[in-house]
């Protein structure tokens, strides 16, 4: 009875300073909640907590601040997340119904969460090494060259240019659309990173025989039957063709695997910091510190991204790190919450005869993240309402690019902003 009595008080404390920034005292506790007891005996429950490290005292006349040992009792305790307002939820689907694609949806999703939260918010892109092949489109570009085209399940365009040799020089854009078929049709849903072994291993599978058996010889086939310049164009060797035949594939698949390389998985939108930094009572250096992370962009993609995973594995809709928790110097004054967005469990698919069922699905499935960071004292149950409903729109809005996106190329130059 009597702990649980002193864990309501930490709650009315960390609730109160949440709201005033100011220490609490154990008069204004009673004056402001009906907790049943008198000062002096809450005055005895906040020395207790303060003794069992959920609270602290700056100054000896002063009264009491959540310690992060109390922070994260608090957050613990919010079995369920209060939802938004009716006017936060009619805003979020005012302001983000308008997106035209998937760049315009994460720069919409950055400043709608940093302004319901007056906090910064971080908006990562969906992560390539996630994503899975919708289409591949290859197209000559001029004499000996070709441009390959891979546009991902969430609307993300790669483009990748290599030369071909001189044999396949001045081929028209008819000529490749064989071999773009047969990629498609083999590779079309596959994970990203798993593009390039894949083609390899079609390679590997198909006979160097011309008219060879093999259920897979589509690929031989497709590439052996690309028109070769010059004279000697209908007497060249076989052996020589299919020479022809590995060095593209092996190009090929090395395009593949740079477009899903783990260096470029994820780009970041961040904004909010100018208004954070100013509604901020006491800007010091707490606040300078935590505008210093957002210059780790590694650093941040990691922390949010495993926070995210977490949150996952403990069936919890958001991940909270707080102060140390965070493990990051520029962020033991502030904390982080965060929730994986696009998980592609209704709707994603898995095309291609032996791969069907091949992949179990991960226990997360969530292409990307999106979070906000701000001071310990942070507003929790409206932060956290608020990440989880931007991240159950953009999870939405990626489904609904799985049907038709509406692409940006590019995907390759976008860049960490911080407005």
């Amino acid at each position: 009875m009597a702990q649980n009595r002193r864990m309501e008080i930490l709650r009315v404390v960390v609730e109160d300073y949440i709201r005033t920034q100011e220490p609490i005292s154990s008069s204004s506790v009673t004056s402001r909640h009906k907790i049943g007891v008198s000062p002096a005996t809450v005055r005895h429950e906040m020395a207790q907590l303060e003794e069992e490290g959920y609270l602290m005292q700056p100054h000896t006349s002063a009264g009491r601040i959540p310690s992060e040992k109390g922070y994260r009792y608090f957050v613990d305790q919010l079995s369920s997340l209060i939802p938004l307002s009716a006017v936060q939820r009619h805003a979020i689907q005012d302001f983000l119904q308008g997106s035209v694609s998937m760049d315009d949806a994460l720069h919409r999703s950055a400043r709608l969460l940093a302004q319901i939260t007056g906090q910064i918010a971080v908006v990562a892109t969906p992560s390539v090494l996630r994503s899975r092949l919708k289409h591949c489109e290859l197209v000559a570009m001029g004499p000996r060259m070709l441009l390959v085209i891979l546009i991902t399940d969430t609307g993300r365009v790669e483009q990748r240019t290599f030369p071909l040799p001189p044999e396949w020089d001045g081929l028209s854009q008819d000529a490749f659309h064989p071999l773009s078929s047969t990629i498609n049709r083999f590779c079309s849903g596959l994970p990203m990173n798993r593009l390039g072994e894949k083609l390899r291993t079609l390679a590997r599978e198909e006979s160097v025989q011309e008219g060879g058996p093999g259920r897979l010889s589509a690929l031989t086939s497709a590439l052996s039957a690309l028109p070769v310049a010059g004279p000697a164009q209908q007497t060249i060797p076989w052996k020589r063709r299919m020479d022809l035949v590995s060095s593209l594939v092996t190009t090929l698949a090395a395009c593949f695997d740079s477009v899903a390389s783990p260096q470029d998985s994820y780009d970041l939108y961040a904004t909010g910091a100018a208004r954070m930094a100013h509604r901020q009572q006491a800007p010091g250096e707490g606040i300078a510190s935590l505008l210093d992370a957002l210059e780790e962009q590694v650093v941040i993609m990691h922390l949010m991204d495993n926070l995210a995973h977490t949150a996952v594995v403990q069936h919890r809709p958001v991940g909270v790190a707080i102060g140390s928790e965070t493990h990051t110097p520029s962020l033991l004054n502030a904390a982080v919450v965060t929730s994986g967005y696009g998980s592609m469990d209704e709707g994603r698919s898995q095309t291609g005869e032996e791969d069907q069922g091949e992949v179990a699905p991960a226990a997360d499935d969530s292409l990307a993240f999106v979070g906000s960071i701000g001071p310990t004292h942070m507003d929790y149950r409206t932060t956290m309402a608020a990440v989880q409903a931007v991240a159950q729109y953009l999870t939405d809005f990626v489904r609904s690019q799985g049907d038709g996106p509406d692409l940006e190329a590019g995907g390759a130059d976008r860049a960490f902003m911080a407005e």
